[in-house]
């Protein structure tokens, strides 16, 4: 089956996934309206690329919540979802995440490990 890319963005997130964690975080802002750089941060391991995260700010109205956001973001991308406690699992193909979205006190983390 041949793969179709929309744009030259697709294309890089589907070939270099490690960018895939900066695609999220634009998702997550777009989403919550966020749109000041105190508002978000983004880490990724420098010992380990397979470990990131992403920490937004909680907005003031919340219209879908983070999780709802990473679930719509893998789903789009062809990957299965599954939630065991409180990891989502987003597999596809050899692909597969653990990602844990946690709420704290004026933002939300979420810690993306990739398993294979």
């Amino acid at each position: 089956m041949e793969k179709t890319f929309n744009s030259v963005a697709e294309f890089q997130e589907y070939y270099f996934s490690e960018e895939r964690l900066n695609y999220l975080e634009k998702e997550l802002c777009d989403n919550l309206g966020l749109t000041f750089q105190h508002q978000h941060r983004i880490s990724k391991n420098p010992n380990n690329p397979n470990l990131g995260f992403i920490e937004v700010a909680i907005p003031s109205s919340l219209h879908n919540s983070p999780e709802n956001i990473v679930n719509s973001f893998y789903h789009k991308r062809g990957f299965n979802i599954n939630k065991k406690n409180k990891i989502i699992e987003a597999k596809k193909d050899n692909e597969s995440y653990w990602i844990i979205v946690q709420e704290g006190s004026t933002s939300y983390t979420i810690n993306i490990m990739k398993i294979y």
